[in-house]
Parts: C-alpha cells; structure tokens; sequence
C-alpha cells in the first residue's frame, strides 16, 4: 500500500512543483521582476511567510530551471548578479 501512496503524493509535488515554476516565469516575462530577484526573495524576507522546508523546495525548484530563464533576461544569455 505504500508504494501506490508513494506514487499519489509524488505525482501531487510533480503537480506543484510545475506550478511554482510556471508563477517564478510569469513573473519575470511580465517583467515583474527579474530572474535573481527569485533567489533573492526566496532567501531573503520575513521566515514566517513560508513552512519549513519550503524555502528549500523552492530554492531547489529554481535551480533546476535558472537556465531556462536566460532567455528572459535583459542582458540576453546572462543572469544579473
């Protein structure tokens, strides 16, 4: 039984996984903000807005697309640093 609820709840983090990643590149195609202003206000900022363990995810989630977000960027190629 635990294997198939393995399997449930990794599809659920798959699920939210995609959809942080889809609101970090909305924000920085709108131009909102720019793509290391995420990192920056993931690691930076009041604690209380997130649960443990969260930041971490969203820090790991970032850096297994910060390259995609190149194309995004104002110096193209490059993220500011």
């Amino acid at each position: 039984h635990m294997g198939a609820d393995v399997k449930k709840m990794s599809s659920v983090l798959g699920k939210a996984s995609q959809q942080v990643i889809k609101i970090m590149m909305d924000g920085v195609k709108s131009g909102k903000y720019d793509a290391l202003d995420i990192i920056r206000g993931i690691e930076t900022g009041e604690w209380n807005r997130t649960h443990e363990g969260e930041r971490p995810f969203m820090k790991m989630l970032w850096r297994k697309v910060r390259d995609k977000f190149r194309k995004y960027s104002i110096n193209k190629g490059k993220l500011r640093k």
